[in-house]
C-alpha cells in the first residue's frame, strides 16, 4: 500500500509529487522480515532521503495491489529504494504481459542486498540486473555469486549498514547487562541431514562436507573462492541454475555460520551472559539469561543496556549491523575481523578484535572491560563508524543524480 494515501483519489500533495524528486521506499512483506529489521532500517533511510532534499513515499508490499500500482505509476519517480531488494519480487500483469514492477515504473532502482545470493529465496530478489539498477551488497563476494545467476548490467557496490539515529548513550553506570550476544544456534546435524535429503548424490554430499570444513578453516576467504577451490579439488562442477545445487551451497554456508556461533557460545560458557535468541543443547553459565528473539527495535534497546556485545559476523567479507548497531547504542563490540573491517578500520580500533575461532575471547572480554581501552574504543567507534555511516551518508552515496532533486523535503 502507498502510505499515507487515505482515499482512492490522489491529494493535492500527491499530485504535486508528479513534478519530480520523489523516491519510493519499498517495504518488504512481513514474512520476509520477521523481526522488522528491514522495515526499521527503511524508516531510517526514508527520513534520510527527506533530509537530503527528496520527497518520499512508502510502498508496503503487504498491501500492494492494482489500485496502489495505478497511483504509484501516476507519480514521476526519481528512484525506487528497496532494502533487501524485494521490489524485484513483484511482477505486474498488463496488456503487454507480465513484467517486473521496477520495469513498469521506469525509475532507477537502488537495492541493498544483505543476504547471500545462495539463499533459496534470493532468485526472487535477484530478478534481473538492469542498467538502471544500483545494487549495493553487504559483502563484495555477493556480487560474484550474484553474477553466476544474472549477468552484471547495472552498478554493483558494497555498503555498510547505516547506524540508526539513537539518543545519547546511557552512562556506564546505567548499563546493567555485562555481556550480551544475539544469536540463534541450531543442531548442526539439521543442516547436514537436510542437505542429504535434498541432494542424495554421494559426490555432492562429499562436496558439502568439504565446503564446510574448508570454510571453517579459511575464515577470511570469500565464500565463492572456498566453493570454487573445493569443487576444483573434487572435480565437481555445480550448475547454479539447479535449485538443489543452490540449496546445497546455502546449507553449507549456514552450517559454517552456525558452527562459528557454537564456538563463540562455548567460549562464553564460563561467565554469565544475556543471550537473545536460542542456544539449545549448548552449555551456558547457570546465571546466564536467555531471551527469545525480539523485534529489532527492542534489540536496539538491549544494546543500549549492554556494556559489551559479542558478535559473530555472518559473512567473511562485510561489516554487518550486528557490529555497527551495538556501536550506535554505545556498547563496546567484541568480534572477529572480516575482510572489509580490516580494510576500513584495522584491528582493535573501533571494536575489540578476537580470533575467528574465539580462542582468545576471554582476553578480548578483559580488554573490553578495561576502562582505558573502553574509552579509546568507544571514542573511535563514534567517529569512524557511527558518525561516518549514517543513513544520510548512505543515501547520498547511492541515490542517482544527487543534486537534481527538487528541494522540497517532506513526505508524499
Amino acid at each position: 500500500m502507498l502510505m499515507p494515501f487515505s482515499t482512492p483519489s490522489m491529494s493535492d500533495e500527491v499530485r504535486a509529487a508528479g513534478e519530480g524528486g520523489v523516491v519510493a521506499v519499498v517495504l518488504p512483506r512481513a514474512e520476509a522480515d520477521p523481526h522488522g529489521t528491514l522495515r526499521l532500517a527503511s524508516a531510517n533511510y526514508r527520513a534520510a532521503i527527506e533530509a537530503i532534499g527528496f520527497r518520499s513515499l512508502s510502498v508496503d508490499l503487504d498491501r500492494f495491489g492494482p489500485a496502489e500500482f495505478k497511483e504509484l505509476r501516476a507519480i514521476r519517480l526519481h528512484a525506487v529504494f528497496s532494502d533487501g531488494g524485494w521490489v524485484n519480487s513483484v511482477r505486474i500483469e498488463d496488456h503487454d504481459g507480465v513484467k517486473p514492477l521496477s520495469e513498469r515504473l521506469g525509475a532507477p532502482v537502488v537495492a541493498l542486498i544483505n543476504d547471500s545470493p545462495c539463499s533459496p529465496w534470493m532468485p526472487l530478489v535477484i530478478g534481473r540486473d538492469s542498467p538502471t539498477q544500483t545494487t549495493a551488497f553487504l559483502d563484495s563476494d555477493f556480487s560474484r555469486l550474484w553474477q553466476r545467476w544474472a549477468p552484471k548490467c547495472g552498478s554493483h557496490r558494497v555498503y555498510v549498514p547505516a547506524c540508526p539515529p539513537m539518543p545519547d548513550p546511557p552512562s556506564e553506570a546505567g548499563r546493567d547487562i555485562a555481556v550480551l550476544t544475539a544469536v540463534t544456534f541450531r543442531p548442526p546435524e539439521e543442516f547436514r541431514s537436510f542437505a542429504r535429503d535434498r541432494c542424495p548424490d554421494r559426490s555432492t554430499n562429499r562436496l558439502y562436507d568439504a565446503i564446510v570444513e574448508t570454510g571453517l578453516s579459511e575464515t577470511l576467504s570469500p565464500y565463492s573462492s572456498v566453493c570454487d577451490a573445493v569443487c576444483g579439488a573434487l572435480g565437481i562442477q555445480l550448475d547454479f541454475e539447479r535449485p538443489e545445487h543452490r540449496l546445497l551451497l546455502c546449507l553449507a554456508d549456514h552450517h559454517i555460520r552456525n558452527e562459528r556461533r557454537r564456538r563463540m557460545i562455548d567460549r562464553l560458557a564460563d561467565r554469565p551472559i544475556t543471550l537473545v535468541g536460542s542456544a539449545d543443547g549448548l552449555r551456558l553459565h547457570p546465571d546466564s539469561q536467555v531471551l527469545p528473539a525480539v523485534p529489532h527495535a527492542e534489540l536496539m534497546m538491549l544494546y543500549r543496556r549492554a556494556r559489551i556485545v559479542v558478535a559473530c559476523p555472518p559473512y567473511s567479507g562485510g561489516v554487518s549491523e550486528r557490529v555497527t548497531h551495538p556501536m550506535a547504542a554505545g556498547a563496546v563490540v567484541v568480534a572477529p575481523p572480516t575482510i572489509l573491517s580490516d580494510r576500513l578500520f584495522g584491528r582493535d580500533r573501533v571494536f575489540v578484535t578476537v580470533a575467528a575461532d574465539f580462542a582468545d575471547l576471554s582476553d578480548g572480554l578483559a580488554r573490553a572491560d578495561d576502562p582505558v581501552i573502553r574509552r579509546r574504543i568507544l571514542a573511535a567507534a563514534r567517529v569512524e563508524v557511527v558518525e561516518r555511516f549514517t543513513p544520510e551518508a548512505t543515501m547520498r552515496s547511492l541515490l542517482p543524480g544527487l543534486g537534481t532533486a527538487t528541494a522540497m523535503g517532506g513526505r508524499v
